[in-house]
């Protein structure tokens, strides 16, 4: 019952980043204006860069059979490469543990007509300034139909220390409001 409940703030989370990356903006497409701990992998398509609210982000999909273990590790060693460390719990929620830990988790995302399975995979990294960087990966096909796992998608969201800072008080401050 716990883990429904986190998973719920999970679909949330993500569903709010989604919305939040929905909205267009005319931020500039040239990777060399964003943090280079936003890798996008080679082959990836539909790129989209974007500036909001004090991060720097990206999406994009890539043709790349579930469950992208070959990227996964390609984005991992990247990151230690620049001096990044995995993080074992999600920054945001830290009862959750990451990926690297948990694996990948299913659930079905009733918001979509027709309903969806989803499989997710996320994870953060920190950097030695506390700067934080999210990976969120995911594959999803209409439910009762066969699997298509080979269409990933990804929201890559860098988070500066004091941004992330702010976020993990403000989330604190809700947790705690929510157990009185």
């Amino acid at each position: 019952m716990k883990m429904n409940f986190k998973i719920k703030i999970i679909v949330i989370i993500v569903a709010s980043l989604t919305i939040f990356l929905g909205c267009g903006t005319k931020d500039s497409q040239n990777p060399a204006e964003y943090s280079d701990c936003l890798i996008v992998p080679e082959g990836a398509e539909q790129i989209h860069y974007y500036k909001m609210k004090g991060t720097d982000q990206v999406i994009f999909q890539l043709n790349e059979r579930f469950p992208a273990n070959s990227i996964i590790q390609h984005i991992d060693m990247k990151l230690k490469d620049m001096g990044w460390s995995r993080l074992e719990y999600d920054f945001m929620n830290p009862d959750i543990p990451s990926s690297f830990i948990r694996g990948w988790t299913s659930f079905i995302d009733g918001t979509k007509k027709p309903e969806r399975d989803v499989w997710a995979w996320s994870s953060n990294w920190e950097n030695k300034n506390g700067d934080i960087v999210g990976y969120s990966l995911r594959y999803d096909y209409p439910r009762n139909t066969q699997r298509n796992m080979t269409q990933m998608q990804a929201i890559t969201i860098y988070y500066p220390s004091a941004l992330a800072k702010q976020i993990i008080a403000d989330t604190d401050r809700i947790r705690k409001q929510m157990k009185d």
